[in-house]
């Protein structure tokens, strides 16, 4: 079975708080498809990736991804930015419903 190339962070009910997507997995068309989305354009992504190229970071940063942290990653610093994606996503209203790309 071949894994997603991005997951939900969900903190409740219906919906995500935070997308987070493997620019060298499919992460990018990912991206795409969820900014792409009406229902789901607001929703912030954060890359985590080991794609430490400048062209792949500009494309993701200007595909909409909201942050983008390398592998590997120090873990304090990764709920510190997460926290803070997920208090901007309960600014916006989650969407109806989780789905996979």
């Amino acid at each position: 079975m071949r894994s997603r190339p991005w997951r939900w962070c969900d903190q409740g009910a219906g919906g995500g708080d935070l997308g987070c997507a493997d620019a060298g997995r499919g992460g990018l068309s990912a991206l795409s498809k969820i900014k792409a989305d009406p229902k789901t354009s607001k929703l912030p992504v954060m890359m985590l990736t080991g794609e430490r190229d400048a062209v792949t970071v500009k494309r993701a940063m200007d595909g909409g991804a909201d942050d983008y942290m390398l592998k590997p990653f120090d873990p304090d610093t990764l709920v510190e930015r997460v926290s803070r994606l997920v208090s901007k996503a309960r600014k916006w209203p989650p969407a109806a419903a989780v789905w996979e790309l």
